[in-house]
């Protein structure tokens, strides 16, 4: 019995031409001119045959930018509560907001130009303090264990 390959016949034949259209798409410089011409491809000029063409380069890298927070400080006194345990380190569902929050806020706020952590002046870990404070709900005694996290993402 013959079988019937109409529809997807037609659906596969659509899907290569989708497919070349994309290559072209894809292989076309900055002037519209293919780089790689083929038999049935309806290109103007192939860099192989004009000698005046100029070199191709290479298509820019995307590059990630820096990371971004999206916390828009509490006027209202609501903030984020963090559970600390034995160890005095964050844990919970809000422990990756803050150590998120925390590596941003500083990668911001303290300057590149310090060697270490060390060198960080009292009035800029307070400043950090404040914008802690702010945010999220910590207890005074976790607040070493914070700064101690502050430096590691720095």
């Amino acid at each position: 019995m013959p079988r019937d390959h109409g529809e997807s016949s037609k659906q596969a034949s659509e899907k290569a031409k989708k497919d070349q259209v994309a290559i072209r798409a894809a292989l076309k410089d900055d002037d519209g001119e293919l780089i790689v011409s083929s038999d049935d491809s309806k290109s103007s000029s192939s860099p192989f045959s004009s000698p005046t063409s100029q070199p191709h380069s290479p298509p820019k890298k995307k590059k990630r930018g820096s990371a971004k927070i999206n916390f828009i400080p509490h006027v209202d006194g609501k903030r984020l509560n963090v559970r600390f345990n034995e160890r005095g380190q964050p844990v919970g569902k809000t422990s990756n907001r803050l150590v998120s929050f925390i590596g941003c806020l500083v990668r911001q706020m303290v300057p590149i130009m310090l060697s270490t952590w060390h060198k960080v002046d009292d009035e800029c870990r307070e400043r950090l303090r404040v914008c802690m404070k702010q945010q999220f709900k910590i207890a005074d005694c976790h607040m070493k264990m914070v700064l101690m996290l502050m430096g590691r993402l720095w």
